[in-house]
């Protein structure tokens, strides 16, 4: 038998697929597009074996000539890969596009209420534009190849941690290609495959992504309401002796809410006690909805025992690829030479408009969280509407609502999808182990109608 993330249960794919059959298409069609969707959304895990063709089809209520016919046309997508025995395995790394060349046109969403991309600020097509142009020719007549990033961006860098009370230097920092970049080169650097990590549950689906890709061995710790649970977070650093904790205490993803000052330093003390790693994602820290800014742990912790992950992506645009890596002068050298055998240099273009976007942060701030309590009060009125029974803690910041449906969110978020709507449910993007079942993040970017439409009458 190949490798495999488990047997996926056929009550529980069922589950998923929800109502299925319901655009109109013929059955074994509409089942390989519905299997297609949940695979694309990362609903089902590269490697996990599906059902087997019998139990499948007494799941669902069909015949076994549907679900074989479905199989098929996934294997030649080569969305799955068949096997005698064993049935079929999901193949997420296939080189067919499944809906493009054997499934045809597939269900698609037509509001994505799952992403959380928001549209770039007008001011970066001004940067863009207004980059000077002896300037660049300057970078032009060089040669271009900076692994650590333009001096320049890493000067600028260094000097928006000292206006946070924060000491740093150019040596400290490495320039990413974004967020989920850095985070790469961490778990690359830091993480091996029988290290064990403690994370938030919830927290970030790229960063639960990358970790478990690098088979590591997640220790959850319940993060509600803005608390962490220390005293959990004591038990494992103390009997575990775990390689690193991963933590967002500031704009935490997926909730939004915020560590306070007292919890912030408990931590701080635990960790420093223990002599515990800590990877600290700063990367919606400067969408606190009030305008302030926090140095999160970075002035709790020494250098050498904290990176800290953090990017301009999400507050100026997704288009824009810059990220950074805060850390001591030896780890942040042993980045670089690991970035150099993926990313020879970021981009300079990008980099040059970066250093003018950091000057002008108060401004990009102030619009950036401006747009987002707005469509903070938006989701509220809309879920006050349509889905009264839902409950949430208001946010502090960030791009997305964390609610608590009060039902099975992932059936929720099948019946959703089957009128074309892609949604991101706890149990299966944000949670290490399948908790939080009730739970739905929504965007705080999407216009009033839209929103309403999406979740009316699903």
């Amino acid at each position: 038998m190949p490798p495999s993330e488990g047997r996926i249960e056929p009550a529980r794919l069922a589950r998923l697929l929800g109502d299925w059959p319901s655009n109109d298409r013929g059955l074994a069609r509409a089942l390989a597009l519905g299997i297609s969707q949940l695979i694309t959304d990362s609903h089902l895990a590269d490697g996990a074996l599906l059902p087997s063709q019998r139990t499948l089809a007494e799941a669902l209520g069909v015949s076994r000539s549907t679900v074989t016919e479905a199989y098929e046309a996934l294997a030649a997508a080569d969305v799955v890969e068949s096997f005698q025995r064993s049935g079929c395995r999901v193949r997420r790394k296939g080189f067919a596009d499944p809906g493009a060349t054997v499934l045809g046109p597939d269900s698609l969403a037509s509001y994505d209420i799952a992403s959380g991309a928001l549209p770039g600020l007008p001011v970066v097509a001004e940067a863009i534009a207004g980059i000077d142009l002896g300037r660049l020719m300057g970078h032009v007549a060089a040669g271009g190849f900076f692994p650590a990033g333009l001096p320049e961006l890493r000067d600028a860098i260094a000097q928006y941690y000292a206006e946070l009370g924060i000491p740093t230097t150019r040596e400290n920092v490495v320039v990413t290609g974004g967020a989920q970049q850095a985070t790469w080169l961490i778990a690359q650097l830091l993480i091996g495959p029988v290290d064990e990590v403690v994370v938030e549950d919830p927290t970030s689906r790229r960063t639960l992504d990358v970790l478990r890709r690098a088979g590591t061995r997640l220790l959850p710790v319940p993060f509600a309401d803005g608390e962490l649970r220390l005293d959990l977070v004591e038990q494992l650093v103390t009997r575990r002796r775990p390689r690193l904790v991963y933590c967002q205490p500031v704009v935490h993803d997926p909730t939004g809410l915020t560590m306070d000052p007292p919890a912030l330093r408990a931590f701080a003390r635990i960790l420093q006690a223990h002599h515990t790693f800590c990877v600290e994602d700063a990367s919606s820290a400067e969408l606190l909805f009030d305008g302030a800014r926090s140095p999160g742990l970075g002035a709790l912790l020494p250098l050498d025992q904290l990176v800290t992950v953090s990017t301009l992506s999400k507050l100026t645009w997704g288009g824009l690829r810059v990220g950074w890596i805060r850390g001591s002068a030896p780890v942040v050298e042993r980045l670089t030479e690991l970035k150099r055998s993926i990313d020879l240099t970021s981009s300079v273009l990008d980099q040059l408009v970066a250093v003018d976007l950091l000057r002008r942060l108060p401004e990009l701030r102030a619009a950036r969280t401006a747009e987002l309590r707005r469509g903070y009060e938006i989701a509220r009125r809309v879920l006050e509407r349509f889905r009264a029974g839902w409950r949430w803690t208001e946010p502090s910041g960030g791009t997305g609502l964390w609610v608590d449906t009060g039902a099975d969110a992932a059936a929720l978020g099948s019946a959703l999808r089957a009128g074309g709507v892609r949604a991101l449910s706890g149990v299966e993007h944000f949670s290490p182990f399948g908790g939080l079942a009730t739970h739905l993040s929504l965007p705080l970017w999407y216009p009033e109608e839209k929103l309403e439409t999406a979740l009316r009458g699903h």
